[in-house]
């Protein structure tokens, strides 16, 4: 499965672990139709609408910019240049884009800007059951919203909940302000107090130490990159945990049997008769 466990320490390593951190984007279906439907609310036309929600949401990551960068072929040279963005905890991201200030977000990011929340008749048509609107503001106006929604992952929730089991808390970094703890509660099914999404200065501190190298490291737990590669190593380690005890009785057990024996042999006379 593309990972490896190279001994007993790996184990022990696992298992004094109370956490794992994941990015959101490794925890939804990438593959699956996350788009429900756009409708333009200003005079900006739904291609050139599509394009920079794509461009922002690539820029920062996230559940949804790997539909965006389906959605343009993975031709990054439909995308205008973004100058920069940053996320606002549980809103959404704001950013520049050929000098003009872009907002890709939950109504309440438009509001926290003073920007006109357009009424829901706007989007009623094109919402679904499970979904959530994407609006795009340019410039102080509302200019787009987006339906989009979050498909589980089933193989990755799976191995999730195995390792809840184990009380292992999930730690979550995002830039999506529709991913929190109680929707990842309900896709995964899992405890939510089991689940923890990170501040984004926390994620970004995350981010960071993803990125660090070493020049040395003790080989204990190895995987190909893949989350669900990750997520079995782990699991696996755990499992061993359980084993162990039961080896562990089974030797006492075997020990006990082995002195048993030894005591009966000692205890027991043998007359031995020799040849003249």
């Amino acid at each position: 499965r593309g990972a490896m466990l190279s001994g007993w320490d790996a184990q022990r390593e696992c298992s004094n672990a109370n956490a794992i951190a994941f990015d959101a984007a490794d925890i939804f279906d990438s593959e699956e139709n996350i788009f429900g439907g756009i409708r333009p609310i200003s005079d900006m036309d739904q291609y050139q609408a599509t394009l920079w929600t794509a461009a922002l949401v690539i820029a920062s990551g996230g559940p949804l910019s790997h539909a965006f960068k389906k959605v343009i072929g993975g031709d990054y040279s439909l995308l205008p240049p973004v100058e920069k963005w940053s996320y606002e905890d549980k809103l959404g991201i704001s950013g520049w884009i050929l000098n003009r200030r872009l907002l890709v977000g939950n109504a309440s990011l438009l509001k926290n800007h003073n920007v006109e929340t357009p009424g829901l008749e706007k989007i009623e048509s094109i919402m679904k059951d499970g979904c959530f609107p994407l609006f795009l503001a340019v410039d102080g106006k509302a200019a787009a919203v987006i339906i989009v929604s979050y498909p589980e992952n089933m193989l990755v929730s799976k191995a999730i909940r195995s390792i809840e089991k184990d009380n292992l808390s999930l730690l979550v970094r995002t830039n999506d302000p529709y991913i929190t703890d109680a929707l990842i509660s309900e896709k995964l099914r899992i405890s939510q107090s089991a689940v923890k999404v990170l501040s984004s200065v926390s994620g970004e501190v995350l981010h960071d130490y993803e990125k660090c190298t070493t020049t040395a490291s003790d080989a204990l737990l190895m995987h190909n990159g893949n989350p669900l590669s990750f997520l079995h190593a782990i699991n696996s380690a755990l499992s061993l945990g359980s084993v162990k005890h039961i080896l562990n009785v089974f030797q006492i057990c075997a020990m006990g049997i082995g002195l048993a024996l030894v005591g009966a042999v000692k205890g027991y006379k043998v007359k031995i008769i020799m040849p003249d």
